[in-house]
């Protein structure tokens, strides 16, 4: 273990395994000693020998295509064998990205763009800070400008992936855009993998062959001995092999159920050792070793959390602070969250010496219990093997993990909460609880990264530098159906703890700004009535929630009719975009009765139609009542050969004076722009399991309740 950090290896202990043939033949003799009963080294030396005699049948090697760059710009196709390809990178040292792609060592040839990123992740760093520090301290101009900032230095940084990838860049470099993209899948995935075997016990046993193979990798990477030493120790049960089996039911029912490959598994698990029964069964995983050990377990939780620090006498406080990393600074700051609350260190040691030693004295106590553990800790939760199947962790079902991204995780601790305290309610202990659980997985993270970082091949000195640092403290978070949108609380960011819990939405169609002014308003509403209630543990009432969004439906129908546009949601027409038809629609038909539009570009409003086919186009221009305009209205359809006309865009200052042109009114798909507009809210409704609207029938909430639109508006009147 690192010397202060017990979920880390030393740096020099992170070492590059791809010897894929060698790895198999370990694992093959191990499967064959554990289901025939006979000693390790008699089946090893049995398949080596099975392998001479066999030679080059034995295995398969399939060929395949090198590009080999000579120059730059110029790359020679070559044929190899995939084995020969891995074990060239394993000869030469070379960088090899998950994709497959080499390159060479940095002392040999150092990326152009190498040094230009450093500088700018540096200065980036340099505002994120200052723009915490500003926030804190409410200066919120100068939050502001270093939030620029750091937001601009992000996108230049992002952008040299892209950039390289275009041809007419003097930096152009075919293979870049893809190493990157797919190191940050791993990165994202060995991330999920390591917080669902952690927090939940859950292994990708998507196969029972991946199953198998896995439980023979633990047994042949890891040690026995080191495993042993700490059972010892502390006591720890030996796992049956029912719980073994358990164990690997838990993974695997989330994907097959196969009784004939159930019974391989469990023939295979019988003939494990105790002790390796609970290495298969401990090793990166607090869930089964709180399971069969719940004592150990909570005995180590409640030490990490303790804030009892009447024992600890003055403290250096910047100098055990300097020696912690960012995950123990942020998770000291929670702990002292009452003293740090809406400020920062520098405000708290120059203005308050008394809190800035509760820091420092809960500091060195947390780091007392973490060296207490430290061998528990370095032994069962940094195991020496990854998650199975990088390449198919897109696919792992989650039971902690609540949303991924290309560059991050986001996972629940609740269950850690509901465990240790036997209610899911937020409190002193419970917050503690999982402040710490995030804390412990993210170390968790760390240390895979850091092994993918060393089978990658990168430098010793950056061994720790492909990092999921715990960016975001949300104690409640609603997820919605639809990718990337979700709404949340957060308590802290990056270590910060604010004063009083923000508001945080995520997705187009909760915070969109084509959506109405006060709609997005009242869905703001919603969405911090939702989290605030939960947050204080009450039930939501869900009549409260549908009749709120009935209404906002009524509104948007009853003011659509009425010639309104304020509910319609906003667009752009810009010249020679895909939109000038409708300035031209405008112009040629509407304008002679309703008044002329700038030229674009300028502000529009949007309106779904019942136009969808060539009868309903003709209906509706046959029933106007105003023939000049339906005669304006039939040559512009022949002109651009329109056989529908399915959404309309209009010019919001045309339309301002004299509302809605009544032709258009009666085109208007009423139902469906009130879906379209209030759509925000039904992803609302999703996250708290209301589902009652889709988007093929256009059924509304106020039609489960039996309101109707027309005796909601005459209501309306009469109260107002």
């Amino acid at each position: 273990m690192t010397a202060e950090n017990p979920f880390l290896l030393e740096i020099e202990e992170y070492e590059r395994d791809i010897d894929i043939k060698k790895g198999y033949i370990q694992q093959a003799a191990k499967y064959i000693s554990v289901n025939m009963n006979r000693p390790y080294e008699d089946c090893l030396r049995w398949l080596l020998d099975k392998m001479k005699e066999l030679g080059p049948e034995m295995f398969k090697d399939p060929k395949m295509l090198q590009l080999i760059s000579k120059r730059k710009g110029e790359r020679v196709q070559d044929e190899t064998t995939f084995l020969g390809y891995i074990d060239e990178i394993r000869h030469s040292g070379r960088i090899v990205s998950p994709s497959l792609v080499v390159y060479e060592r940095p002392e040999v040839e150092k990326s152009v763009t190498a040094e230009w990123q450093d500088d700018n992740i540096k200065a980036r760093k340099k505002s994120k800070n200052a723009m915490f520090e500003f926030e804190q301290i409410g200066e919120t101009m100068k939050a502001a400008l270093a939030d620029y900032d750091q937001n601009a230095r992000k996108i230049r940084i992002n952008s040299v992936s892209g950039m390289r990838g275009f041809e007419g860049n003097p930096l152009f470099l075919a293979t870049g855009h893809s190493s990157l993209t797919s190191l940050c899948r791993a990165a994202a995935g060995y991330g999920n993998a390591t917080v669902e075997r952690f927090l939940t016990g859950s292994r990708h046993y998507h196969t029972p062959e991946i199953a198998k193979a896995n439980l023979m990798a633990m047994l042949t990477i890891e040690s026995t001995d080191r495993i042993q030493v700490i059972v010892d120790k502390y006591n720890l049960v030996y796992p049956s092999v029912h719980d073994v089996m358990d164990m690997v039911h838990r993974s695997s029912s989330l994907y097959w159920n196969i009784p004939t490959e159930s019974a391989k598994i469990l023939k295979t698990v019988m003939g494990f050792t105790p002790i390796e029964r609970a290495l298969v069964c401990y090793s990166g995983d607090m869930y089964h070793l709180a399971q069969l050990n719940p004592d150990v377990v909570r005995n180590l939780m409640t030490e990490l959390i303790a804030t009892d620090i009447s024992d600890i006498g003055e403290v250096d406080t910047a100098a055990v602070l300097k020696k912690m990393d960012s995950t123990e600074k942020a998770y000291v700051n929670a702990l002292c969250a009452s003293v740090l609350m809406g400020t920062t260190h520098d405000k708290v040691r120059d203005e308050n010496p008394e809190g800035w030693q509760t820091i420092g004295r809960t500091a060195v106590k947390f780091k007392q219990a973490l060296n207490k553990y430290s061998d528990l800790i370095n032994s069962l939760f940094a195991p020496k093997h990854l998650p199975p199947t990088v390449a198919n962790l897109k696919a792992i079902q989650r039971r902690a993990c609540l949303a991924a991204d290309t560059d991050s995780s986001i996972f629940t601790t609740e269950m850690w909460v509901m465990w240790y305290t036997g209610q899911m309610k937020r409190g002193d202990v419970a917050d503690r609880i999982w402040y710490l659980a995030t804390y412990m997985v993210c170390q968790c993270i760390a240390h895979s990264l850091a092994m993918l970082s060393a089978n990658i091949g990168v430098e010793k000195a950056q061994t720790f530098r492909l990092a999921m640092k715990n960016e975001y403290a949300f104690p409640v978070f609603a997820l919605t159906n639809l990718a990337k949108h979700y709404y949340s609380t957060m308590s802290m960011r990056e270590g910060n703890v604010y004063e009083e819990l923000k508001l945080e939405i995520k997705g187009v169609e909760l915070r969109g700004s084509t959506a109405p002014r006060h709609i997005l308003k009242a869905a703001e509403k919603m969405m911090e009535g939702i989290l605030h209630t939960v947050d204080r543990s009450e039930k939501l009432v869900a009549h409260e929630l549908l009749t709120t969004v009935a209404g906002y439906e009524m509104d948007t129908i009853n003011s659509i009719m009425a010639g309104e546009y304020q509910y319609l949601k906003s667009a752009q027409i810009k010249p020679e975009s895909n939109k000038m038809p409708h300035h031209e629609l405008w112009q040629d038909v509407f304008a002679p009765k309703y008044g002329d539009s700038v030229y674009p570009p300028y502000p529009c409003v949007k309106v779904t139609t019942e136009l969808t086919n060539k009868t309903l186009l003709r209906e509706w221009v046959d029933n106007m009542e105003d023939r000049e305009l339906a005669a304006r209205l039939s040559a512009w359809l022949i002109k651009y050969n329109r056989k529908d006309l399915k959404t309309m865009y209009l010019p919001t200052l045309a339309i301002k004076g004299k509302g809605l042109p009544q032709e258009i009114q009666d085109a208007a798909n009423v139902r469906k722009l009130a879906y379209q507009i209030n759509s925000g809210f039904y992803r609302i409704l999703e996250s708290t399991g209301l589902y009652l609207v889709d988007r093929n029938n256009y059924r509304l909430i106020y039609d489960f309740l039996g309101l109707d639109p027309k005796d909601y508006r005459e209501n309306r009147v009469m109260q107002k």
